[in-house]
């Protein structure tokens, strides 16, 4: 019998061809398309000189390419960047009208891996339609200490881990006691995020619960924004926190809670009554800015005034004995 060896190598050898080959078309459409930026990016891609001034930033010191943060390209690509000073010469343009979705995977592919090195992944025409999707809401060009937010929160560290939900329906008007209900479904988040996706499906009220383990890189205030439509409260280490319970359209309220570097518990309760949906969480602190807990955004809304510490009941209500 002939050995299937030869066969095998020259297997690797095509199919090793044929990606590389894709990868080259890939970067010639990028080059191509990037001749739209020549003008303020130059050729180096270090911006071009204008007397004192520069036309635009350097790329190869852009933190969005050297984080590799395909995602935050394609937002800039898309939608563009006022001009607010005279820090650089000119505005970047939006191009979501003038490139088609093969375009600005190309154009993205090309800088990050032309400016950013030669490991960094390639965007996908898919991945742009995604983004698109994302970024459609931006309906201006960035301000680039938004852009510059946006990184920062991109750069962040994960700070939930092993998140887990319970499902439940019903009809109230506050926070019910949960542990006396059956949970729907449950399970974990695999992205380690709060969400409702895993309620997408059910057109009635329903309640949720979150659990999951917070580890914060350093002892400093942390400061919780928790946003819902409607009821919602917040519980850190088993001691509530933020209670936006009851019926009402979405509101965000923010509480401040010291905390030392390490592992913490936080727990979410939620419920819908019926209508627009929201649960939003996020923190900030002094060192690492705000960090998203929750795939929804916080929605810009009456904050809550000071008032007087949560009534544990909905929190205690729902523990169990081993939790005890």
């Amino acid at each position: 019998m002939k050995s299937i060896l030869p066969v095998f190598t020259t297997l690797l050898a095509l199919i090793s061809t044929t990606g590389l080959s894709q990868d080259q078309k890939v970067m010639e459409l990028g080059q191509q398309t990037f001749q739209l930026c020549v003008a303020c990016h130059g050729p180096d891609g270090k911006g071009v000189k204008a007397g004192d001034l520069t036309m635009a930033p350097s790329l190869p010191e852009s933190g969005y390419i050297k984080g590799n943060h395909l995602d935050l390209i394609t937002a800039v690509v898309l939608k563009g960047i006022l001009k607010e000073d005279n820090k650089y010469v000119q505005a970047m343009l939006p191009l979501e009208v003038a490139l088609n979705d093969e375009q600005i995977a190309a154009v993205v592919s090309y800088v990050t891996r032309q400016y950013g090195g030669d490991k960094k992944a390639l965007a996908t025409p898919a991945d742009i339609s995604k983004w698109r999707k994302k970024y459609k809401s931006q309906g201006s060009p960035y301000k680039r200490k938004d852009l510059e937010g946006m990184l920062k929160s991109a750069n962040a560290p994960q700070l939930l881990s092993e998140v887990s939900y319970e499902v439940f329906t019903g009809s109230w008007k506050k926070l019910p006691d949960f542990s006396s209900l059956k949970a729907e479904k449950s399970g974990v988040m695999k992205n380690n995020l709060v969400s409702l996706n895993p309620a997408k499906g059910i057109k009635k009220p329903f309640g949720m619960v979150f659990e999951a383990k917070l580890t914060v890189p350093k002892s400093e205030d942390y400061h919780f924004t928790l946003s819902s439509d409607d009821g919602a409260v917040l519980a850190i280490d088993g001691e509530g926190l933020i209670d936006n319970d009851g019926i009402h359209p979405n509101k965000a309220k923010t509480e401040k809670e010291p905390l030392e570097a390490g592992e913490h518990t936080i727990k979410v309760l939620y419920f819908d009554g019926g209508g627009n949906r929201n649960l939003s969480l996020s923190v900030k602190t002094k060192s690492l800015g705000t960090i998203a807990l929750s795939t929804e955004k916080i929605t810009k809304g009456k904050k809550g005034q000071n008032y007087e510490p949560v009534s544990y009941t909905h929190l205690r209500a729902h523990e169990t004995e081993a939790d005890l």
